[in-house]
């Protein structure tokens, strides 16, 4: 099995790298724009195909050497980045020649994968994810209720979502009452036992730079923009990375 993924990559890698030959060719052949255009647009599906095979043989390698503190190391990572991922980069020369380069690229882990890739099992329970998207569009609703004529929004926001129990006076104006509800949704994701509490602990510090990073002002006026769960999750991510970071002396696995 693994030697056919390997097989697999290979051919991923070498119908990317084909496809920004064509790219270049095409350049130096001084085609129509909207034709090198379409012929990025492919190599960048190619590139993408490569990049999410990399992304899965990482997540099962993690599995397989970490085992239960699989997610804990893939966060642990400084940037909680994938190794090995690529993008394609072209430039002209002072002869007019194009060619392209390969240039390693930074991409995040993405949790959600991580999850259907090796498994439920690995994470500390099942539904931080679904937690963690109740937050954000209480937090949508939250930041847009009190705007005068505001009926724009990010997505729809149903009344369900205001009024989800999460356990906590889940009130998004509440420093206190956000860091206790994302702290559940960490302790969904990774779990260090300390004490029958998780020494993986998210502050109001954490809270807050999620805050300022997952709303922003739309283009309308009235208009308040919340991230996606998807997006809110990286930011999240990223927070355990930091805390992990503060606290080296939090289980180490490698």
């Amino acid at each position: 099995m693994a030697e056919k993924n390997e097989n697999t990559i290979a051919i991923l890698r070498a119908e990317a790298d084909n496809a920004a030959a064509e790219v270049v060719k095409a350049m130096n052949e001084h085609r129509s724009k909207k034709e090198i255009d379409k012929l990025k647009k492919t190599c960048t599906e190619k590139k993408d195909a490569y990049n999410n095979a990399i992304a899965k043989r990482y997540y099962m390698d993690c599995a397989a050497k970490y085992g239960k503190n699989a997610v804990l190391e893939m966060i642990r990572v400084e940037e909680s980045a994938i190794p090995d991922v690529i993008k394609y980069t072209y430039k002209v020369d002072d002869n007019d020649v194009a060619s392209y380069e390969v240039k390693d690229d930074l991409i995040k882990i993405d949790l959600t994968e991580v999850q259907a890739t090796i498994g439920k099992e690995y994470f500390h329970a099942t539904d931080w994810f679904a937690r963690l998207s109740t937050l954000a569009r209480l937090i949508s609703v939250q930041v847009n209720k009190d705007i005068a004529g505001s009926e724009v929004y990010k997505y729809v926001i149903d009344k369900a979502a205001e009024e989800f129990q999460l356990g906590e006076d889940a009130n998004p104006t509440s420093k206190n009452s956000m860091t206790k509800c994302f702290q559940k949704v960490v302790d969904g994701i990774v779990w260090v036992g300390d004490d029958d509490k998780n020494a993986i602990k998210f502050e109001s510090n954490n809270w807050c730079f999620i805050r300022e990073s997952m709303t922003r002002k739309g283009k309308r006026n009235n208009e308040m923009l919340v991230n996606s769960p998807a997006n809110t999750l990286i930011d999240v991510v990223d927070e355990i990375n930091k805390i992990l970071n503060k606290r080296q002396n939090v289980l180490k696995t490698a």
